[in-house]
């Protein structure tokens, strides 16, 4: 009897289970019979959507993706902007130093100082070259003493009279001279004097002159030495040989100089110019005066040409331009800055300019564009070229490879398309579609 009952209780415990799920399936596959019937009318509107899109062109070319497209237009050159660094510099920078070894006795300029033509900078100790200046300043006075003691001497006076006497008894002489060969007559007193005095002149100036002269030498040497230490003494005071700011002190007071050691550095910024190794097959193009923009830290300046180093750099194959800034741009730049020179050079070869948009990397070095074509139905399609980038130009690339003049390359957006997409071409500037009939009469 209880087992009777305890098989009882467990088939009213099955029963009970198997109504719990039939009261769970039956949702369950209402659920799937609705998705189902969902299906089969979106497949049955589908086709009809086909059908009234291959009845009605119209309707399909206004669904497709849209595609801006550019004209690739062949060209045998193109024009590269190739671009050079340079140095801006100052037309005069020297380093000072003095000519004679000496202690550094003052610094009068610092870091910065401005300065004009002429003014003091700095100075040597001078104290042995005062005293040597008082040696030889002594010396030539009493040199200069005797020479005078020597000129003044009474025998130096007789000289001088008896020059004056002979020149008048050579006037009588010649008189007499001429009577007595008219009378040949002897000699007359007046010569035998003339040749008393001719003799005592004589005598009295070998013994003076060569005293004299003596004197005279020690003069003009201590002349000389006192002017050299004059020089000197001007040396020892170093002094701005042009307008300009001193960039760099390089000694300290007290220090000991020599004429190897620079002292400062002095810096002319009125007038800056621009030093750039060019390429010496571009050097005939550029000719003094023209003008360039230069870019320094984003910024540009003017700058014109002021000629071209003739020698060619051993080491680079270049050549050195020279530019000059106005003074506007001198002001704002400053000595040791870098700046970008953009020159243009004409690269012959055939190739097509296309935007940076339109290229996809592709393996080995190519690149590929997506080009716009019409297939047997005249519905615009998308085929791949494959292309070799030469020259990158800004936003910009020189192209060349399986293009033709013409043709209707995508210009952005390529990632949305694939090859064999029907598409909608439009201009660049977006809204109408290409005129066919245009290309092909571009199409030489």
């Amino acid at each position: 009897m209880d087992v009777t009952q305890k098989n009882l209780e467990n088939a009213g415990a099955r029963i009970e289970s198997s109504r719990g799920m039939v009261r769970f399936a039956i949702p369950l596959f209402v659920m799937c019979a609705v998705a189902a019937c969902l299906v089969a009318l979106a497949v049955s509107l589908g086709d009809g959507q086909e059908t009234v899109e291959a009845d009605d062109p119209g309707v399909a070319a206004g669904r497709r993706l849209p595609a801006n497209v550019v004209l690739a237009v062949e060209s045998e050159s193109h024009i590269e902007q190739r671009r050079y660094t340079g140095l801006v510099k100052a037309r005069r920078s020297v380093d000072l130093s003095f000519t004679r070894s000496a202690r550094l006795e003052r610094l009068l300029v610092d870091h910065g100082d401005v300065v004009a033509k002429g003014d003091p900078l700095a100075e040597l100790d001078t104290q042995h070259l005062e005293l040597q200046k008082a040696k030889l300043t002594s010396a030539l006075a009493e040199a200069r003493a005797v020479v005078a003691k020597l000129t003044a001497d009474p025998r130096l006076q007789d000289p001088i009279a008896l020059r004056q006497s002979l020149q008048q008894l050579r006037s009588e002489f010649e008189q007499l001279k001429a009577r007595m060969a008219e009378s040949n007559t002897a000699e007359s007193p007046v010569s035998e004097r003339m040749q008393s005095l001719q003799r005592n002149l004589e005598t009295i100036d070998a013994a003076t002159r060569t005293q004299i002269e003596e004197q005279q030498q020690v003069v003009a040497d201590l002349q000389g030495q006192l002017a050299e230490v004059d020089a000197q003494l001007e040396e020892s005071t170093l002094r701005a040989p042009f307008d300009g700011v001193i960039a760099l002190l390089h000694v300290e007071p007290a220090s000991l100089v020599a004429p190897s050691r620079p002292v400062l550095r002095i810096v002319d910024q009125s007038e800056l110019v621009g030093w750039v190794a060019i390429p010496a097959a571009a050097a005939p193009d550029v000719v003094a005066g023209r003008r360039f923009a230069l870019t320094v830290d984003g910024r540009t300046y003017p700058a014109e040409v002021s000629t071209v180093l003739p020698e060619v750099d051993l080491s680079t194959r270049s050549r050195t331009m020279i530019l000059k800034f106005d003074e506007t741009s001198s002001a704002k730049l400053s000595p040791g800055m870098v700046f970008q020179l953009s020159l243009p050079r004409e690269v012959p070869g055939t190739g097509f300019w296309l935007p940076l948009t339109a290229l996809t990397r592709q393996t080995r070095g190519l690149w590929s564009v997506l080009v716009v074509t019409e297939d047997e139905m005249g519905v615009d399609r998308v085929s791949r070229r494959y292309v070799e980038v030469m020259h990158l130009d800004g936003e910009r690339a020189w192209v060349r490879g399986m293009l033709g003049y013409g043709e209707r390359v995508v210009a952005d957006g390529t990632h949305r398309l694939v090859e064999g997409q029907t598409v909608k071409a439009l201009l660049p500037a977006g809204g109408d579609p290409v005129d066919v009939t245009q290309l092909e009469e571009r199409t030489p």
